[in-house]
């Protein structure tokens, strides 16, 4: 592999994870729905997903790595027509 195809390959990597961070739910990994939530860190979750990981932190194999700084429901609320679409 060449390096320049290399450098290309990673930085489309790069933008698919950054894409992801926008769209998708950093818990559950499900495309964002309103009411989206953000943490102190600008993950952003779907709100049920929060709720259902304070109520039982063994809802997600791996909530505990991804948001187990989150302690209570007093998050920031996002509202955006970008989800709309």
């Amino acid at each position: 592999m060449k390096l320049t195809s290399f450098y290309q390959a990673e930085q489309a990597d790069k933008a698919n994870q950054t894409r992801a961070k926008w769209l998708f739910c950093a818990l559950s990994k499900r495309k964002l729905q309103e009411p989206v939530v953000s943490c102190a860190l600008g993950k952003l979750y779907n709100k049920d997903a929060i709720i259902k990981f304070l109520l039982d932190r063994s809802t997600y194999g791996d909530g505990e790595n991804i948001c187990g700084h989150v302690r209570s429901l007093k998050v920031r609320f996002i509202y955006s027509a970008f989800w709309k679409q």
